[in-house]
């Protein structure tokens, strides 16, 4: 049944309808995300990690091998504490 469905969004015109919502539901998720964020102290903290993010790509990119495993654990045990040092700001998120 799912493969019905998927076959005929592939080959009609509705795929770029598709990758248009696809677009958009990201677009708002993500603005969500910044708005929840925005004048927290965890605003520092994510755009810390995404800085920390793209340097991990930069050092896969190159080859570096033993520097994205250091940041693949250090981002591993990073999200662990995130949530353990803003509890409080999860928690008023959430309510």
């Amino acid at each position: 049944m799912l493969y019905n469905i998927n076959n005929f969004i592939s080959n009609s015109g509705w795929k770029y309808l598709f990758y248009g919502i696809d677009i958009i539901l990201v677009t708002i998720l993500f603005y969500i995300l910044y708005i929840f964020v925005y004048n927290t102290r965890a605003y520092n903290v994510v755009a810390g990690f995404i800085i920390l993010f793209f340097i991990t790509l930069i050092a896969r990119v190159f080859g570096l091998t033993t520097l994205s495993w250091i940041f693949d654990k250090f981002f591993q045990v990073g999200l662990i504490a995130i949530v353990v040092l803003f509890q409080a700001e999860i928690r008023h998120g959430l309510r």
